[in-house]
C-alpha cells in the first residue's frame, strides 16, 4: 500500500533522483607515485617500489591514509620517510607494509595522528618517530622489525616518540638496534606491547607522567624495562620480562610508582628487579 502510494505521487522518482545527486561519479583519484603529497583521503591502490626520496607525504588535515596492504619501499637513504605527516593533524596512516627507508613513519608539527595497524622494516634509523612538537598521538598494533639493524645506525629505536600525549599500544617490536620503545614527552601509555631481542633496552622511559603496563619485553640486550634519572611519576605493573641481558626491571630511584603485578626471571642479573617487586 505504502509502495503504490509513493509511486502515485512520484516521490519515489523524487528519492531516486536526489540520491544520484548526493552520491554523484566516484572522484577520481590521480595515481599514486613516490614522494605524492596527500591533502585528502587517499587509498593506495599498487605497491611503490624503489622510491628514492620520500614515499607519501601527508599535507592535509583529517585525512585517512588506507595503504590497504600494499608496500612502500625505498633505497635505504638516510634522509628518507616511507609515510611523513609535516603540519598536519588528525591524520590516520593504517594497513601499509614500509620497508627500507631512513624512517618509516615520521611526525613533525603534528597532532592528534594514529598509526594503525602497519608492517614496517629495515629502516636506516627508527621505524617510527615522532617529534616534539607533535602530541596526541596513537601508535597502535604495527609490527616494527629490524629498525638500524643493517645500516648499524646508533639510537636507531623501533619507536622513538618526543611529544606529549602519546599512546603506544599492542605493538609487535622485533630486532632493533637500539631500544624497542624510547619514550619521552609527558602523559604517555605504553601498554600492551610485545617487545624481543632488541640491542638494548626492550623499553626506555624518560618522560614523565607514564604509564607502563601489561607488556612483554624478552631477550633484549640490556634492560627489559630502564627508566631513567630523567623520568618522573612512572606507574610499572603487571609486565613480563625474561631472559635479558640484564635486569627486567630497572627504575632509577624517586622516578616511579610499583603499581604491582610485575614478573621476572631469567635475566643476566640475578637480582631480576631493583626497586620494583618483580615475581619470578
Amino acid at each position: 500500500m505504502y509502495l503504490s502510494r509513493l509511486l502515485r505521487h512520484g516521490a519515489l522518482v523524487i528519492a531516486l533522483t536526489a540520491s544520484v545527486l548526493v552520491v554523484g561519479a566516484p572522484v577520481a583519484q590521480a595515481r599514486a607515485h613516490c614522494g605524492m603529497r596527500i591533502k585528502h583521503d587517499f587509498t593506495l591502490r599498487r605497491n611503490l617500489h624503489n622510491c628514492r626520496g620520500d614515499g607519501l607525504v601527508v599535507v592535509g588535515d583529517d585525512v585517512t591514509v588506507n595503504l590497504r596492504g600494499h608496500t612502500i619501499d625505498g633505497l635505504r637513504r638516510r634522509h628518507s620517510f616511507g609515510v611523513r605527516i609535516a603540519g598536519a593533524d588528525g591524520v590516520i596512516v593504517k594497513r601499509g607494509k614500509i620497508r627500507q627507508f631512513g624512517m618509516g613513519i615520521l611526525l613533525v608539527n603534528s597532532s592528534h595522528v594514529w598509526i594503525l595497524r602497519n608492517r614496517i622494516r629495515a629502516s636506516f634509523d627508527e621505524g617510527v618517530f615522532t617529534d616534539e612538537t607533535s602530541d596526541h598521538v596513537l601508535i597502535g598494533h604495527n609490527r616494527i622489525v629490524g629498525s638500524g639493524m643493517r645500516s648499524g645506525a646508533l639510537w636507531a629505536d623501533a619507536i622513538d616518540e618526543r611529544g606529549d600525549a602519546v599512546r603506544v599500544i599492542a605493538n609487535t617490536i622485533f630486532r632493533n638496534h637500539d631500544d624497542g620503545i624510547d619514550m619521552n614527552g609527558t602523559d604517555l601509555t605504553v601498554a600492551r606491547n610485545r617487545v624481543v631481542w632488541n640491542v638494548h633496552d626492550g623499553i626506555d622511559v624518560d618522560g614523565h607522567d607514564v604509564r607502563v603496563e601489561d607488556n612483554v619485553s624478552v631477550r633484549n640486550g640490556d634492560d627489559g624495562i630502564g627508566v631513567s634519572r630523567s623520568a618522573t611519576d612512572v606507574m610499572i605493573r603487571h609486565n613480563i620480562t625474561r631472559q635479558n641481558a640484564d635486569l627486567g626491571i630497572q627504575p632509577v630511584a624517586d622516578t616511579f610508582d610499583d603499581g604491582g603485578g610485575n614478573r621476572a626471571s631469567r635475566n643476566g642479573d640475578t637480582r631480576q628487579c631493583v626497586r620494583v617487586v618483580c615475581a619470578p
